[in-house]
């Protein structure tokens, strides 16, 4: 497909350090990001349970490798860490929406993912994904509702849909 077409060219140009934004429609929640972001969910849902904490660390956008999801199983304080920070996360979303947890979350991977090539356009995925995430929290109260909420808009996504549409605010230094 041209879609397909445009994709792989964008990776091409990403991987000899071009930026580049395809032209094409693209939905919020047909982005990897979004499988990101709903990660993050199931894992601030129940902080307590490993294999949803490190379904959420081997994310791109926490980024944690092989070799540093196994170092994990000798570090039990930085699994402890992590399910604390997942339990403030928690607290956040239940007293003030997603977008108060989930801000800071990514504010603290924005560096590394800045430092990747389309770095910029995820963290800027990302956080269209958590405003939007703030506004469904408004009719969808509580992290499970909010969980299913966004699991159906990633099953649903549809590019067409211009409530969807990913925003390109920073392509002037980009490729068309």
């Amino acid at each position: 497909s041209m879609h397909k077409d445009a994709e792989r060219m964008q990776h091409a140009l990403a991987a000899a350090g071009v930026a580049s934004v395809a032209a094409g429609r693209a939905s919020m929640y047909g982005t990897d990001e979004a499988g990101d972001v709903l990660a993050w969910l199931a894992a601030v849902r129940a902080p307590a349970d490993d294999g949803r904490l490190r379904a959420l660390l081997a994310t791109p956008t926490f980024g944690f490798d092989a070799a540093a999801l196994a170092a994990l199983d000798t570090e039990a304080a930085a699994v402890r860490a992590w399910q604390e920070r997942l339990q403030q996360w928690q607290a956040q979303a239940r007293r003030h929406g997603p977008l108060a947890a989930l801000g800071p979350a990514l504010a603290a991977q924005a560096p590394r993912l800045l430092a990747q090539p389309g770095g910029e356009r995820r963290l800027g995925n990302l956080l269209q994904l958590a405003e939007d995430l703030q506004l469904a929290h408004a009719g969808e109260p509580g992290l499970a509702a909010l969980h299913a909420w966004l699991a159906r808009r990633i099953a649903d996504h549809d590019p067409q849909d211009e409530a969807e549409q990913l925003r390109l605010e920073s392509d002037a230094d980009c490729v068309r």
